[in-house]
């Protein structure tokens, strides 16, 4: 597999917000290793690029039909900064070198098959009874993602039309 990085000017065949080598830095200058073969921490990046295009963003594609989220124009920070539409901000990045560490080491934990339709909303052991909230997304959440793109996002359950 071939990393193909998205830069901000829509480049054709990209797969991935950031690079190998790229990766391995930030995780190096956090303490952290990403060690492996380099098609599997590839894969895991590649991955994490395509669950971090899931999570909603602010904004709308700068080129209709292009595979990545990013780049976007009328997207806005968590600050109300509006965010340049010719790049791939650092927090998306950032946010798909944490999540490709967590697909590295359990390959399919971002894009988990669950069998529920929302959060746990109370559980009981004995007799085992669950409950869920209806309409609750079901899904693997990453602190350290959400914390780095809180104000990338559109809110939960807001569908913005004709937006992608």
């Amino acid at each position: 597999m071939s990393l193909i990085v998205e830069d901000g000017s829509v480049v054709s065949g990209a797969n991935a917000y950031v690079g190998l080598a790229a990766c391995e830095a930030y995780h190096a200058a956090r303490g952290v290793a990403f060690e492996g073969e380099d098609a599997q921490r590839e894969a895991a990046i590649v991955r994490a690029s395509a669950w971090v295009d899931g999570l909603g963003f602010k904004g709308v594609k700068t080129v209709p039909g292009n595979p990545m989220a990013w780049p976007r124009a009328g997207a806005t920070d968590g600050e109300g900064g509006e965010l340049a539409a010719d790049a791939v901000p650092g927090a998306v990045v950032r946010a798909t070198c944490e999540a490709a560490l967590r697909e590295l080491a359990d390959p399919g934990c971002l894009l988990p098959d669950l069998a529920r339709g929302g959060a746990v909303a109370s559980e009981r052991l004995g007799s085992l009874e669950v409950s869920y909230f209806p309409g609750a997304r079901a899904g693997t959440e990453l602190t350290a993602v959400s914390r780095l793109l809180a104000g990338y996002l559109r809110p939960a359950g807001l569908v913005e039309l004709g937006r992608g």
